[in-house]
């Protein structure tokens, strides 16, 4: 039986949430008659197109961290499991706030946890290579 890949669950559960943000975009944007941009009004769509944009901005060097990681072996696969957890769990409390009426504190608390969990990747990284010298 094959190893359970961490990096393939987070992956594909990114890809779905990369693929709702979007399709949030894609409505707003009917919704509202936007063909291009954002409407420069502050509305709702520079938030969900915002929340979009940021979601990639973070989403695929976390994914390499993870599958760094993974490949390693350094770390215990419950390790492994529990960053991409954190990073999964941190980038929906982001979105929950970002044009989609969720608290603000969840948006504080996403950010956190996002940068926490990559850094928390970066130091296991770090460790695994150490390892190998």
């Amino acid at each position: 039986m094959r190893n359970f890949s961490f990096t393939t669950a987070t992956l594909n559960n990114n890809n779905d949430k990369n693929y709702s943000l979007s399709i949030n975009v894609i409505k707003e944007r009917r919704s509202k008659k936007v063909a291009y941009g954002d409407g420069g009004d502050g509305s709702p769509l520079q938030k969900k197109i915002r929340a979009h944009a940021n979601f990639t901005e973070y989403t695929p060097l976390a994914l390499i961290l993870i599958g760094a990681l993974e490949a390693s072996a350094a770390l215990p696969r419950a390790a492994v499991a529990a960053l991409a957890a954190a990073f999964l769990l941190a980038r929906a409390l982001h979105a929950s706030n970002m044009g989609y009426g969720g608290a603000f504190a969840n948006r504080v608390r996403g950010t956190g946890g996002t940068f926490v969990s990559l850094a928390a990747l970066s130091a296991c990284n770090l460790y695994a290579a150490a390892r190998t010298l």
